[in-house]
């Protein structure tokens, strides 16, 4: 499919067999997901041998709420595969309200419960554009003096970005399109899909009610 660009960590692009009405495309299957997760699960595992990980001294899987709730538990039960010990905590942040596009300005809702100091962390993000929430989360967990700081992107869009900033380990990159599913919202909507998918315009479109 033009436009998608092939992640070292698995395909992009393929349609799949899900019909959802406000879907424009498919953009990435359930499945093809799955299969690139796992494939990133695996270069994870290699690149953390060295820190000898054991449940006593996990690897922090920092979900950033809400979208990446579903991308999280899967990557944790890939990273188990592979025999790493995860242990998941959560975080909120954002820059967006209900609409497409970010406001600059980034909102803490919820902080990790526990102390990391001198922890492993890797923040899991299901989407990066602007790069600006996730830049503000670096700075934050960074002032926790953790022992290691990396991130895992489900989706990647470096043509939106806003700041500089180098994902660790993007899973796939994506051109700019509003997706929606496998966690993925659009007014606290559509999360509960299987599939990625292209939401279609006149959703996120419609003109605003008159009262």
């Amino acid at each position: 499919m033009s436009g998608w660009t092939k992640s070292p960590f698995g395909p992009a692009g393929a349609a799949g067999p899900r019909s959802y009405p406000m879907s424009a495309r498919t953009v990435i299957t359930q499945e093809q997901v799955w299969a690139a997760t796992a494939q990133c699960a695996k270069t994870i595992a290699q690149d953390y041998e060295k820190f000898k990980l054991t449940p006593e001294n996990p690897l922090y899987l920092l979900c950033v709420l809400k979208g990446s709730f579903i991308f999280t538990a899967d990557l944790a039960r890939f990273l188990a595969d592979e025999g790493v010990p995860v242990r998941v905590e959560f975080i909120c942040a954002s820059s967006y309200g209900e609409g497409v596009e970010t406001s600059g300005q980034v909102r803490m809702l919820l902080d990790v419960r526990d102390s990391v100091e001198d922890r492993h962390i890797l923040i899991v993000e299901d989407i990066v554009d602007s790069a600006i929430t996730l830049q503000y989360l670096m700075r934050f967990m960074l002032a926790k003096k953790p022992a290691s700081l990396k991130t895992v992107v489900l989706l990647d869009k470096p043509s939106r970005r806003k700041v500089k900033l180098l994902v660790d380990y993007p899973i796939i990159r994506v051109p700019d399109v509003f997706v929606i599913g496998y966690g993925m919202d659009f007014a606290e909507s559509y999360r509960e899909l299987r599939d990625v998918c292209e939401l279609k315009k006149e959703y996120y479109l419609k003109p605003t009610s008159k009262l």
